[in-house]
């Protein structure tokens, strides 16, 4: 349902705007620096080869910043079927099972953003309104 009230903004952006402002659409989720380091990084790969090993090494890191919340969500859903938890390696009960869960997606979430803050080149351009974030 909800991927089907996307697609439908989607188009009736990509009908009045235009392509370019679908496009703009992408980076949407993303703040603002990490928009620029990305940019930044992809820019440079026609002259730094090693930015594309960067951008291939930093590819499932990505995955997993945009998995873990749908996991976690999956989690609290399928939480509500009470033999859902039975045989969960967090326990038995439903507070050990989203516990382990939560703290699994958090670690993962902690440990991909460390990784994109190392491979991502630094942003070109920064406003002083970024700084004071």
């Amino acid at each position: 349902m909800l991927f089907a009230l996307a697609a439908a903004v989607c188009t009736v952006i990509l009908r009045r705007r235009g392509v370019e402002a679908t496009i703009q659409l992408l980076p949407a989720p993303l703040g603002t620096t990490a928009v620029r380091r990305l940019a930044h990084t992809l820019r440079a790969i026609p002259h730094r080869p090693s930015a594309l090993l960067r951008i291939l090494l930093a590819v499932p890191a990505m995955v997993v910043l945009v998995y873990c919340p749908f996991r976690i969500g999956v989690q609290i859903l399928a939480g509500l079927d009470p033999n859902f938890t039975v045989n969960a390696w967090g326990g038995p009960t439903y507070l050990g099972a989203m516990a382990c869960h939560y703290l699994d997606a958090a670690l993962l979430i902690a440990a991909a953003a460390y990784l994109l803050n190392k491979l991502l080149l630094p942003a070109t351009h920064t406003r002083t309104t970024d700084l004071h974030r």
